[in-house]
């Protein structure tokens, strides 16, 4: 999905800072660290509901149509993560991700695999490659989580990053008046990346100046800022409330597929 002939980057007069390599070498070292803060962190305690018996004990209590629904709606998820990869391994792959993410995190499973795919199909003719939207996806999961953003609030944001991408242009409307609803300081973060003014990085948005390479090294610039910003919060927030009941559905979850496919 790189778009053919495409520059490596921007030449050394633009405004926009050059060291994409380095960018993304740090995003991808804070998703490591975040790898490995995690997995020693410990899971949710409890069995999943893996036999038979207890199904039917869940569909008693809960209802058929509670269990119909979710099962359905995690299945749609899967359809859709299938439809916007280019083959079965990468389907595989991008399923595992989403798996490994999910749990890491504390993040509930369907909501963030539909931001994911969508974010995976606003890649067609973008700057941006399958590796970039790993690293992009991952590393707003961590300062969400960070940062105790609700399921609507996250949704919101990925739904930004996805528009963006897809535009293949940084406009105001997103990083604005969307990421900026829901990310603290998203205007002024993303300038303090490009090392310019508020004022020169909203006239750029206007005159459509951050597009294809620069769009590139910026999100994934300014994504990397808000890991290294608040991922040193985040152990406080793998273990509360929200990052537990989130796993918690994902149990739900993983044993209402489990008994649905056997």
């Amino acid at each position: 999905r790189q778009v053919a002939g495409q520059a490596a980057g921007p030449s050394p007069a633009s405004v926009i800072p050059t060291p994409t390599s380095t960018q993304v070498n740090n995003l991808n070292n804070a998703n490591t660290a975040v790898r490995n803060l995690t997995a020693s962190h410990g899971q949710l305690t409890g069995a999943v509901l893996n036999t038979k018996a207890a199904f039917d004990a869940l569909m008693s209590v809960l209802g058929a149509k509670v269990i119909i629904d979710r099962l359905v709606d995690y299945q749609k998820m899967e359809l859709t993560l299938n439809a916007v990869s280019r083959s079965a391994y990468e389907s595989a792959s991008n399923m595992s991700f989403l798996q490994g993410i999910t749990k890491q995190l504390g993040l509930e499973i369907i909501t963030t695999g539909n931001g994911y795919a969508k974010l995976l199909a606003s890649l067609e003719g973008s700057a941006f490659s399958l590796g970039d939207a790993k690293d992009i996806f991952g590393g707003m999961s961590v300062a969400m989580r960070a940062l105790h953003l609700s399921s609507t609030d996250s949704s919101r944001a990925f739904t930004a990053l996805t528009q963006i991408m897809s535009k293949n242009q940084l406009q105001a409307e997103e990083l604005k008046g969307q990421l900026g609803d829901v990310l603290p300081g998203a205007v002024s973060m993303m300038a303090k990346v490009l090392n310019i003014s508020t004022e020169a990085l909203l006239r750029m948005m206007k005159q459509g100046e951050i597009t294809g390479a620069k769009l590139r090294e910026a999100l994934i610039g300014f994504v990397t800022a808000y890991v290294e910003r608040y991922s040193p919060s985040l152990l406080n927030s793998l273990g509360g409330l929200q990052a537990s009941f989130a796993r918690l559905q994902n149990q739900f979850t993983e044993a209402v597929v489990y008994m649905g496919r056997n």
